[in-house]
């Protein structure tokens, strides 16, 4: 029962700290990353692909790692987020990519 009445809590703070940090722009993973498979640009509203342009609809802060959707079918995680690299990890099909900072 306790960790049932600690979780909202815990995910309802972790929510207002991430768009407070989405409101400032200090989310770590902006700007342009070369990630193996495609060129990849994220600013604090979208996320470029090298083809399309997706909305971030909602996104998840653990620690450093990131888990953000962009639609219902379409969640991708960020992890070790450095100042030049980071992971790229579709969670639909298990890849996971390394990633440098272009920009």
């Amino acid at each position: 029962m306790r960790l049932t009445t600690r979780l909202p809590l815990a995910l309802t703070l972790a929510l207002a700290a991430t768009t407070a940090a989405r409101a400032e722009g200090d989310l770590p993973f902006l700007g342009k990353w070369d990630c193996d498979i495609a060129v990849l640009t994220f600013t604090a509203d979208t996320y470029h692909d090298g083809t399309n342009s997706y909305p971030l609809t909602d996104m998840v802060q653990d620690g450093g790692a990131y888990v953000i959707t962009l639609t219902p079918d379409y969640v991708i995680g960020l992890d070790g987020i450095e100042a030049d690299k980071m992971s790229f990890a579709p969670m639909a099909g298990g890849d996971q990519f390394s990633c440098f900072r272009l920009e």
